[in-house]
């Protein structure tokens, strides 16, 4: 609360927005290691497995950070793979393309599940993304589950 005395909401908003930027513009000026994967798509297994980045000799650097280390998928993406982030959105798109046109032609419970959860993803990667916890592993394997249950059932 110390930090946002004087500021309104919009002012709030407005650096909570920049923030992002800012911190991948100071990534984008340091010299560093790719994390692999470990930021974005496998992070989850850093909670599982504490001890994967010294297993595997992946080493994350600190960063001084321009507030707190708040990242968008944009700045974790390039920590995992550099500038191919950009083929990391062209696959994103790709899949959210195969999932529409699947859950326009068949209905499928299956797809439609896998969808929310899907949409659900794409939709936190303009704040902390949600792929970076361990209840988003969770969300996808319960939604995977349930709808394979509805299915049968129904």
């Amino acid at each position: 609360m110390s930090r946002m005395q004087g500021y309104s909401v919009f002012d709030f908003v407005f650096m909570y927005m920049k923030l992002g930027l800012i911190n991948l513009q100071l990534l984008l000026q340091v010299d560093y290691g790719y994390t692999f994967g470990f930021q974005t798509i496998f992070h989850f297994l850093t909670y599982v497995w504490p001890g994967v980045n010294d297993s595997l000799g992946i080493e994350f650097q600190d960063y001084k950070w321009f507030w707190n280390p708040a990242l968008y998928f944009a700045s974790y993406g390039y920590l995992d793979f550099g500038y191919f982030v950009l083929l990391l959105y062209s696959f994103l798109g790709a899949l959210s393309a195969f999932f529409d046109t699947g859950v326009k032609r068949n209905n499928s419970k299956v797809l439609i599940s896998l969808y929310f959860v899907f949409l659900y993803a794409v939709a936190s990667l303009f704040t902390v993304p949600v792929i970076r916890g361990v209840e988003f592993v969770l969300a996808v394997l319960l939604a995977s589950f349930f709808a394979i249950f509805l299915v049968k059932k129904v």
